[in-house]
């Protein structure tokens, strides 16, 4: 990403309200898709956390940090199902409580 253009934080904000109108629910956790059975992405989930971190780096606005630390979070405490309890490792993704039980690398 480039932080010095001239039009980045208004691309940003145009992408995050995208996302948040079309691809997050109503707990705030990103999905992948617009199927009728939504699927839980941890690549979905953890590339919108980054997004907000870095909007917070270029901004400084700290309603950009908070709203990642509480995805972060989120995926912490295993509401997103995506977190494995015994291994620790994350999902690649989820249909509600139905695993998709592969790991992939950003673990």
């Amino acid at each position: 990403m480039d932080y010095e253009g001239e039009n980045f934080e208004k691309g940003v904000k145009q992408l995050m309200k995208q996302i948040e109108e079309v691809y997050t629910d109503k707990n705030g956790v990103v999905f992948w898709g617009l199927t009728p059975t939504r699927y839980y992405a941890a690549i979905s989930f953890n590339l919108d956390i980054l997004l907000h971190l870095r909007m917070y780096i270029k901004t400084q606005n700290p309603a950009y940090l908070t709203k990642s630390l509480s995805k972060l979070h989120y995926l912490e405490t295993n509401l997103t199902k995506l977190l494995d309890p015994v291994t620790g490792l994350i999902h690649d993704g989820t249909h509600g409580f139905d695993l998709s039980r592969e790991y992939y690398t950003y673990n």
